[in-house]
């Protein structure tokens, strides 16, 4: 049986990690990167450069593949967050899909 909740057990996020944003690298930064990742030859280089810049090999890999197809390194993705007309055309979509699912068991 659950434990019963009390203000002890409620968590509530801090103010200052209510609202995290994806770090995003410019055209600059991952050029850099990638070149400090191609120079990097003895065995653990790569992965001590990984750690320090915050980033995962799949990113590496992705940002080389881009560089490889484009013979450049793109921006930051602009296409993320949705315009304020899309995201209100989104929650009206819900809201009444939500309306019309409580109608069906109501």
């Amino acid at each position: 049986m659950p434990k019963p909740r009390t203000k002890q057990t409620e968590c509530a996020p801090a103010p200052a990690h209510e609202r995290r944003r994806r770090r995003g690298f410019t055209p600059q930064e991952k050029e850099r990167i990638l070149r400090a990742a191609d120079a990097c030859t003895e065995r653990g280089e790569l992965s001590k450069l990984l750690r320090k810049e915050g980033i995962y090999s799949s990113l590496l890999s992705m940002w080389r593949s881009a560089r490889e197809r484009e013979g450049s390194v793109p921006g930051p993705n602009p296409g993320r967050m949705p315009t304020i007309a899309e995201s209100k055309s989104w929650r009206g979509r819900t809201r009444s899909y939500r309306r019309s699912c409580a109608s069906l068991w109501h």
